[in-house]
Order: structure tokens, then C-alpha cells, then sequence
């Protein structure tokens, strides 16, 4: 086990350098869609997780509100066995 005090410093440097593009054209190189790809096995499983989370959900919420909509019914029932 080590007891000792480590001292690390984390040092970066940069360079600006003037260019010759337009700001308003500076993202052209990696916006360009040559040679586009679909990536139809990403959208497929992305479409998956969010329908099988979104029944996950739905379920979870169905089952509180039965279990909510039953106490609600019996405190009625035991509502009305009371006053008459």
C-alpha cells in the first residue's frame, strides 16, 4: 500500500493558426454526405431499447395505479358499510 504524496502535473499547449475558410462554411468538410451510410441496424436497435423501456414504464405505472384504484375502491366500499 502506498503512503506516500505524488505530485503529477497535466500540462497542454496550443497553437492558433489563421485559416482561410469562412466561418460560415467551417463544418462543409464534416457535414458533406458522400459516400452515406445507414446505419440501419443502430436505428433498428435504438427503436427496441425505447419501445421495450417505454412498456417497462408502462407497466410499472398500470400496476401502481390497479393497486391504487383497488384501495381507493375498498376504503369506498368500507366508506359506505359504515354510514349505513
Amino acid at each position: 500500500m502506498f503512503t506516500g504524496d505524488i505530485t503529477v502535473n497535466f500540462t497542454y499547449s496550443l497553437v492558433w493558426e489563421q485559416s482561410d475558410i469562412q466561418w460560415a462554411s467551417r463544418w462543409d468538410t464534416y457535414l458533406s454526405m458522400s459516400n452515406a451510410q445507414i446505419h440501419w441496424f443502430s436505428i433498428l436497435n435504438s427503436l427496441v431499447v425505447v419501445f421495450f423501456l417505454a412498456g417497462v414504464l408502462a407497466a410499472i405505472i398500470i400496476r401502481t395505479l390497479k393497486k391504487d384504484i383497488a384501495n381507493y375502491n375498498r376504503l369506498d366500499e368500507e366508506m359506505v358499510s359504515v354510514l349505513f
